[in-house]
């Protein structure tokens, strides 16, 4: 019968299939419900086979900084937390044209490396629309990672500088990898490879600083990743 005024209800019986019980709601299921193999903590992601994987070995967002009108682009206090470093840099623009990008280390006691006795060494490779072009130089005060770049507000620069084991207290000296695309000051588009190595000493890498070989970086963004490995 109806239910009237002053009943009380003792209990609710569902009827139905019991293998279709419904969507859960946001927010109700909890880790240990989950099917999933392997490590459920804060260091796993849940990959589309159902199964947490570790998050080392994987490029981890650190910060971010915005050129403008910008002397130098500085990445410092390196951490330990991470083995490897990688600088992204998109849409840097010089403010004087026909201009080369360079990049300096920070030592281990903070202070930014310009010595060219016996300093960076580095040499690129590159190809454009109309000329290969490739560059080398065994004692420099920077390392020089792409060939000169336009200043024209369509001109610009935009690739990676990698960072290897910069923590790493043994006797090899500090090693780099860079691949970039930009214009060069005719307006041809420009691809470029290279590496360099700080031959000073073998002490550890604690940042480092993107300039130009003259004037300011106009525009720009940069972004610091690091790599955890095993």
């Amino acid at each position: 019968s109806n239910l009237a005024t002053g009943d009380v209800i003792d209990f609710v019986m569902l009827l139905g299939n019991v293998l279709d019980l419904g969507t859960p709601s946001d927010n109700t299921v909890s880790l240990a419900k989950l099917t999933a193999s392997g490590t459920k903590d804060a260091t796993t992601f849940l990959r589309g086979d159902n199964t947490f994987a570790s998050t080392q070995n994987m490029w981890e967002f650190i910060s971010q900084s915005t050129a403008s009108s910008s002397s130098n682009i500085d990445f410092t206090s390196f951490s330990t937390d991470f083995k490897d470093f990688c600088v992204e840099i998109q849409s840097c623009r010089h403010a004087t044209d026909n201009t080369y990008p360079h990049f300096r280390i920070f030592d281990s006691g903070g202070s930014v490396v310009s010595s060219s006795s016996p300093g960076y060494q580095w040499v690129y490779h590159g190809r454009s629309t109309s000329v290969y072009s490739t560059a080398q130089n065994s004692s420099q005060g920077e390392i020089t990672y792409a060939p000169q770049i336009g200043n024209a507000s369509s001109e610009g620069l935009n690739g990676f500088i990698y960072l290897y084991n910069v923590h790493d207290t043994g006797d090899q000296y500090k090693q780099f990898m860079f691949m970039n695309s930009s214009h060069n000051p005719t307006g041809n588009i420009m691809i470029t490879h290279g590496c360099g190595a700080y031959k000073a000493s073998a002490a550890t890498i604690s940042g480092i600083r993107l300039l130009t070989s003259s004037g300011n970086i106009a525009t720009g963004n940069f972004a610091l990743y690091g790599r955890k490995r095993a």
